[in-house]
């Protein structure tokens, strides 16, 4: 299984979380889902996620999703949390944290990520090849 042992400047120096990172980077006309590589929250107990639709095509949407690899079985990956679908235009920000935060974007999860995760940008809405979005997704660990 391929890791992404991405490792941020600030966790290195001072073991602040303020970096932001391509979890998935951009693509043209999305019609289908789109699954992050493996990440390893060394110093974090969230995630703020920044994702970016664009140029949509019809009725497209997405719902975000993170996953954790399902360590006993080795089998498909284990949904963690969901958020609402997204069907317009726009960059929004989802949060993901133990804490109850105020003012951290568009929709606010309660709940801790475990060492190891992926984000998937599960295509829910439309028809493949006819309805699409460019995205991209970025991440901060909080």
């Amino acid at each position: 299984m391929a890791q992404n042992l991405l490792k941020l400047e600030s966790q290195d120096k001072t073991h602040q979380k303020t970096d932001w990172f391509e979890v998935l980077p951009a693509a043209l006309a999305s019609d289908a889902d789109r699954t992050s590589g493996l990440f390893i929250a060394r110093f974090a107990h969230g995630l703020m996620f920044q994702i970016v639709l664009a140029n949509e095509a019809g009725a497209a949407g997405f719902t975000p999703k993170v996953l954790v690899p399902n360590a006993v079985t080795g089998g498909a990956d284990i949904l963690l949390q969901s958020f609402t679908a997204l069907t317009a235009n726009g960059t929004v920000i989802l949060t993901l944290s133990p804490y109850t935060l105020t003012g951290f974007g568009t929709e606010f999860k309660l709940g801790m990520i475990p060492r190891e995760w992926k984000f998937l940008l599960d295509y829910t809405t439309g028809t493949p090849a006819t309805d699409s979005f460019d995205t991209q997704v970025f991440a901060r660990y909080l």
